[in-house]
């Protein structure tokens, strides 16, 4: 009898302890110090990023001016540019494209000092080579002598016009429909996080 009162006791206490962890887990958890990722984009013509969410990474963001798609063998200059606000330290972008996206220059990894301009420019040539979607994924790292090493990593997808059947979306059937407008850049706007 006592040994089953004991077993009973014992598992009274694990289960007890079991609920308080439980509880503990799934209880709300106070939201992080959020910054207004906002703040710096009143001029710019970007929605808006939810509040609350911030990237995380190195503060990069990343700007290009390729619309898509390109005809198989063409070659498309396109300009990438990274904008950055830090006061010191280099800024590193190692370009990968997929096997079937040609890139020109050859040279692969750029590095620019973040000194005084706070937007670094690549200007390259792609060219598709197959007729599936390529991705061309850029490593950005930003390291200084005040702060530790962060990194980011950018893919820009390229479809080849050959691979898309009529259904196009519609910005492309616009694109046919009025080509004098001004390429639209896309913005991304980042915010360092601590880890």
């Amino acid at each position: 009898m006592e040994n089953t009162l004991l077993t009973t006791r014992r598992l009274s206490g694990l289960m007890y302890g079991l609920m308080s962890l439980l509880v503990a887990c799934c209880a709300p958890v106070e939201p992080l110090a959020v910054v207004d990722v906002n703040a710096d984009l009143e001029n710019a013509k970007v929605p808006r990023v939810m509040p609350g969410y911030v990237k995380p990474g190195a503060a990069v963001s990343f700007v290009h001016n390729y619309q898509g798609p390109m005809d198989l063998g063409a070659t498309v200059e396109v300009r990438l540019s990274f904008l950055e606000r830090y006061d010191s330290g280099n800024l590193t972008i190692r370009l990968a494209p997929d096997a079937g996206l040609r890139v020109l220059p050859a040279q692969r990894q750029f590095r620019f000092a973040m000194n005084d301009v706070d937007t670094h420019t690549l200007e390259i040539q792609m060219t598709m080579a197959q007729l599936e979607k390529q991705y061309l994924t850029l490593f950005v790292q930003v390291e200084g002598p005040k702060m530790l090493s962060a990194s980011r990593v950018f893919a820009l997808a390229i479809k080849s016009r050959d691979e898309i059947d009529d259904g196009l979306p519609m910005r492309h059937k616009l694109d046919a429909v009025a080509p004098d407008t001004p390429a639209p850049m896309v913005l991304l706007p980042v915010i360092e996080s601590a880890p």
